[in-house]
């Protein structure tokens, strides 16, 4: 039976960015009207999480946002409390590991609802250890993943901390709000979720999008491969240095088709238990190899260079679109729509699921 973890993220320095450009990858001709779903307002947490607000059974909640995770779960606590059935996966079934426990329950949610949009019977949540956590009186149930959105497209805009839902049925296109965008091929991972490749000081890397985390982080394994640094090589900064707890950035270059960001902060990861390799697929991008390693990246964006970001997900065309988050305005060609009833499988961003090991 193959086991499948949840991811770590840490609490990590905001990132500092001197410059972020995009290069026009489409004709304003090119592009169609889309179909806006929903527009949600986020709510972010003091230490800068973000919480989407849904209404599960139509009673008001709170989710964290985890772009980095394929799966989304719900707290056991919640799911007792919403007489939710709790059902044992199929034995032969992959396995998430949170916070060190193995999931292997899931539920069924009949009515999960972001904005005008509901998702219907077939919602799944696999169910985690833990209690319900409360924001200004509301209730975080649990996270949501990329999973949830696999019927929609779905646009970042952190810089207003608006999530927009889109539906599908439109020609390509995805940037409503600006002449040009960048225009980068995105891939869904053997645990479905989403990453892309990404240039790092001219070296091609597979890339994470992750919402669950603060900042962006380098494995020391991938830059030793890569630049022949690590986190005891001159050049980089030193940052909390209390002794037991040391953490270390370098100012790097992150390039991707027409996007440019330049002098961003990246915190050097030293959890080296992955290694990487050259993948001939994507462009010998560098990789994490082996099934313990499934789902996580060499190289995972965070919240604050994506926060400088604007990002339109294209789900079905396995495209993602970027400007930068102060990108010139136009008039936008998004068409409001009407409520939508979707059919999804549906943690919190401290821990979400990855691969685990057998």
């Amino acid at each position: 039976m193959r086991k499948r973890a949840v991811g770590k993220v840490c609490a990590l320095a905001l990132l500092l960015l001197s410059g972020i450009a995009a290069s026009a990858a489409f004709a304003k001709e090119e592009k169609r009207s889309l179909t806006r779903l929903a527009n949600v307002t986020l709510a972010a947490l003091p230490n800068g999480y973000l919480l989407v607000p849904v209404k599960l059974h139509g009673s008001d909640a709170l989710m964290y946002l985890n772009t980095g995770s394929a799966v989304s779960v719900i707290y056991e606590a919640a799911a007792n409390r919403f007489g939710l059935q709790v059902k044992e996966l199929d034995p032969d079934s992959d396995r998430f590991s949170f916070g060190g426990a193995t999931l292997s329950k899931l539920v069924n949610v009949d009515s999960l609802q972001i904005g005008n949009v509901l998702f219907g019977k077939n919602t799944q949540f696999l169910v985690a250890p833990g209690r319900e956590q409360r924001y200004e009186h509301t209730p975080i149930i649990g996270t949501l993943g990329t999973d949830l959105f696999s019927h929609v497209d779905f646009e970042l805009d952190l810089a207003h901390r608006t999530l927009n839902l889109f539906s599908q049925d439109h020609s390509s296109g995805g940037v409503y709000w600006s002449d040009s965008a960048a225009v980068i091929p995105m891939y869904r991972g053997p645990m479905r979720d989403l990453y892309f490749a990404m240039e790092i000081d001219g070296k091609p890397i597979e890339t994470g999008i992750s919402t669950g985390q603060l900042n962006t982080s380098l494995t020391t394994a991938a830059s030793k491969m890569l630049f022949n640094f690590d986190e005891h090589s001159s050049g980089n900064e030193l940052e909390g240095d209390s002794g037991k707890h040391r953490v270390y950035y370098r100012a790097m270059k992150l390039t991707a088709r027409g996007l440019a960001v330049s002098n961003a902060r990246i915190q050097l990861r030293t959890d080296n238990s992955c290694k990487v390799i050259t993948k001939t697929f994507e462009g010998h991008a560098a990789a994490y190899s082996g099934s313990d390693c499934i789902g996580q990246y060499p190289l995972e964006l965070g919240l604050s260079v994506l926060e400088k970001l604007r990002l339109y997900f294209a789900t079905r065309e396995h495209v993602l679109y970027v400007t930068a988050a102060d990108a010139p305005a136009q008039a936008s060609s998004a068409a409001p729509g009407t409520a939508s009833t979707l059919q999804g499988q549906a943690v919190p961003p401290e821990q979400a699921p990855s691969p685990a090991s057998k």
